[in-house]
């Protein structure tokens, strides 16, 4: 044990005679806890600033009826929870509202994100 204290002294004065290697061992000291500070503030409340992200919500759900269920439509019920919810920026709009806002460049769309959109509709 007693060799093991000496090697430990002399490694610790060889260290405070160069000051770059304290440089060196405090900066491997402190960057994991730096790194794992700003993470730990970058994501403790992630929806801090989600009302300032816009959501615009078109509904085109027709609705249905069947025996079992009788009549049904889902897209008003889930815009009536959205309405409710006020977590983000939930923007109400028709189809032709939304296609013009993403036609002039409102919305950050593009023509391409339009013709995406316009051939992946379900019939």
């Amino acid at each position: 044990m007693g060799n093991i204290w000496r090697v430990f002294v002399r490694d610790l004065k060889r260290l405070v005679r160069v000051p770059l290697a304290l440089v060196i061992i405090a900066g491997a000291l402190i960057t994991p806890s730096l790194y794992a500070w700003f993470n730990i503030a970058a994501f403790w409340d992630p929806f801090d600033n989600a009302k300032n992200l816009s959501i615009a919500v078109v509904n085109l759900d027709a609705g249905g009826s069947t025996s079992l269920t009788g009549d049904l439509n889902v897209g008003d019920q889930l815009v009536a929870q959205l309405k409710d919810n006020d977590d983000l920026g939930w923007h109400f709009l028709s189809e032709d509202e939304a296609m013009e806002s993403i036609k002039s460049g409102e919305s950050g769309f593009n023509d391409k994100m339009e013709a995406m959109l316009q051939s992946t509709k379900l019939m």
